[in-house]
C-alpha cells in the first residue's frame, strides 16, 4: 500500500492454494526494517558500508524503534484487544509485549481480505462526561476512563554535511522544521507507520525524535522529544490518499487471484516503479548439477 512512494527494492512471499492467498515477508528482508531519508535528495549512500551507509543506518532505525517501544510501556500492564483467545501460551514461551489484532475487509468481486494487525500500547484517558440525574437539575461532571490505543515509533536525525542545523537546535527554534524534513525525506516510513494504525484502529501515534549521544556511535541515542500524533493528523501530514492505497492493493490481489495455484514473488524493481511477479519453479536435480 506504500509502493507510490517506496524506493528500495522489496520481495513479500505469496502461496497460493485452493483459493486462497497468503502473503508474507520473511525474516531480515527489507520490509522489516525500518528506513531512514529513503525519499530524500541526498539519501544514504547504499555502497557505503559505514554507520551512515543505507544498511547500517537502516539497522539503527529498526533497533531504535524496538528499544524505544518497549522502554515506554508499564511491565505490569495488559490489555485484551478482543475476545479472549482460545489458546494460552506455552509456559516456556516469552509473551510478546505488542498486540496483534485481526481486521477483515470485504474487497468485492468475491474477495475478503484478512490482516494482521498490530498494536504498541494503550493509554487511559479521562474525560468529563455531564451526567443527568432523575429528578435533579443540576448536571455533575463524572469522570469517566475510556481506553486509547497508540502506536510507538521513533525517528533518527541523519547526519548530513549540508545540514545547517540538528534537530536539538530546530525544535528549540522552529520544530516545523523538523516536521516537514521528515514528512519529505521519510515519506515512505510515514506512510507505512499511518497506514498500519488506520488498519488496526489506532487512534494515536507517538513518535520519538532521536540523536545520537556521540555521532561516531550509532548504538547509544537521546530522545530530544516525543510527538503526539493522532492517527487523522498524521494522515494529513502526508497527504496521504488512503482510498488510492486500497485500490493499489486491490488490483494486486486480483492480479494474484488469476494466477493458478503456486508459490511466487513479489518483487519491487529497484530502478522503477514497477512491481514484478515471479513464480517459484522446482527444478529437478540434474539440472541444478
Amino acid at each position: 500500500m506504500t509502493v507510490q512512494s517506496s524506493v528500495y527494492p522489496w520481495d513479500i512471499s505469496v502461496e497460493k492454494r485452493e483459493g486462497k492467498i497468503i502473503l508474507d515477508c520473511d525474516e531480515n528482508r527489507v520490509l522489516t526494517y525500518t528506513t531512514i531519508s529513503e525519499n530524500a535528495t541526498l539519501a544514504p549512500d547504499e555502497k557505503d558500508h559505514g554507520i551512515n551507509g543505507a544498511k547500517k543506518l537502516s539497522w539503527e532505525a529498526t533497533m531504535s524503534n524496538h528499544y524505544f517501544g518497549q522502554q515506554a510501556l508499564l511491565s505490569d500492564a495488559n490489555y485484551v484487544l478482543g475476545p479472549e483467545p482460545k489458546f494460552k501460551l506455552p509456559a516456556n514461551k516469552v509473551r510478546p509485549r505488542k498486540g496483534y489484532i485481526y481486521k477483515a475487509w470485504d474487497m468485492g468481486s468475491g474477495m475478503k481480505l484478512c490482516v494482521r494487525c498490530q498494536v504498541d500500547s494503550y493509554v487511559k484517558e479521562e474525560k468529563s462526561a455531564e451526567a443527568e440525574e432523575e429528578k435533579k437539575t443540576k448536571k455533575e461532571a463524572s469522570e469517566k476512563k475510556e481506553i486509547s490505543l497508540v502506536n510507538l515509533r521513533a525517528a533518527n536525525e541523519f547526519y548530513e554535511t549540508k545540514r545547517q542545523m540538528t534537530w536539538k537546535q530546530a525544535l528549540e527554534n522552529n520544530r516545523s522544521l523538523v516536521t516537514s524534513e521528515i514528512s519529505i525525506n521519510d515519506s515512505t516510513k510515514l506512510t507505512k507507520w499511518t497506514i498500519e494504525a488506520l488498519l488496526a484502529g489506532v487512534e494515536n501515534i507517538r513518535i520519538a525524535y532521536l540523536a545520537r549521544r556521540k555521532i561516531n556511535d550509532n548504538r547509544k541515542h537521546n530522545i530530544i522529544e516525543i510527538a503526539r500524533y493522532t492517527t487523522k493528523e498524521l494522515k494529513n501530514l502526508i497527504n496521504l490518499n488512503y482510498e488510492v492505497s486500497w485500490g493499489i492493493l486491490k488490483m494486486i490481489i486480483q492480479a494474484l487471484h488469476d494466477q493458478e495455484d503456486g508459490s511466487y514473488y513479489l518483487v519491487k524493481d529497484p530502478n522503477k516503479l514497477i512491481i514484478r511477479l515471479y513464480k517459484k519453479i522446482k527444478l529437478p536435480a540434474e539440472e541444478l548439477e
